[in-house]
């Protein structure tokens, strides 16, 4: 693009369009402002409609997804497990309200959550609020609990990931992780 652009001869009651196309920067947030301003050497009787601005919203945007894995795997009924849960969002802009739920299967009991990579645990309720989560960031959190022998052979557990930002890939945000289960002697 080289501004000015010169048209060259418009002759009465032609139109001329230009397009201009353009990449939006993955940190671009709030509105695109665009003006454009006409002029010729030709006098204009009515100069006041030679500029016109448009203003875009650019919309937010953050492909959010989640992954879990456990250890041990096999596991042993009556042992401990725990799961490895990772959020990332690969933006382009930060995800805000992120949730992440994990509706443990019966086959798990006592099921504990730690968002400081196991220095504290608590009670897990089934989902947990990680407001927040930066572009090109991720979030880790550890859940565990101990296996029953109601497991079948199969311990399945899902995990999801939920942002009020909207996510333009959301196939990857649920993921189920499958767990061998060895009956205890």
């Amino acid at each position: 693009w080289i501004n000015p652009y010169e048209i060259g001869l418009i002759v009465p009651n032609e139109v001329v369009k230009i397009v201009i196309r353009g990449l939006l920067d993955d940190s671009a947030f709030g509105t695109l402002s665009n003006t454009a301003v006409v002029a010729s050497s030709t006098p204009d009787p009515d100069p006041d409609d030679n500029t016109s601005q448009t203003q875009t919203p650019i919309a937010a945007s953050a492909d959010l997804s989640v992954m879990k894995s456990a250890t041990p795997s096999p596991v042993t009924a009556g042992q401990q497990i725990t799961y490895l849960i990772t959020v990332e969002n690969a933006g382009p802009s930060p995800a805000e309200n992120v949730r992440v739920t994990d509706s443990i299967p019966n086959s798990l009991a006592e099921p504990e959550v730690s968002f400081d990579g196991g220095q504290s645990w608590r009670l897990w309720n089934g989902s947990a609020d990680l407001g927040t989560v930066a572009a090109q960031a991720a979030v880790t959190l550890l859940l565990r609990g101990l296996v029953t022998g109601d497991s079948g052979g199969i311990l399945v557990n899902s995990v999801s990931v939920s942002s009020s930002t909207p996510d333009p890939n959301p196939v990857n945000n649920e993921y189920q992780n499958q767990t061998p289960v060895i009956e205890a002697a």
